[in-house]
C-alpha cells in the first residue's frame, strides 16, 4: 500500500521518477500509466 503512496505523488508529473520508484523496474512511460491502473 506505501507503494501506491509513492505512485499518487508522482502522478501527473513527469514520468522518469517512475522508472526509479519502489518497483525497481525500468518502465516505459506508456507502460507507467498501465502500471499505475493495475496498481490501483
Amino acid at each position: 500500500m506505501k507503494r501506491i503512496k509513492n505512485h499518487e505523488s508522482i502522478y501527473g508529473k513527469s514520468f522518469k521518477p517512475f522508472e526509479v520508484t519502489s518497483t525497481k523496474r525500468k518502465i516505459p512511460k506508456k507502460s507507467a500509466l498501465k502500471a499505475l491502473k493495475e496498481i490501483s
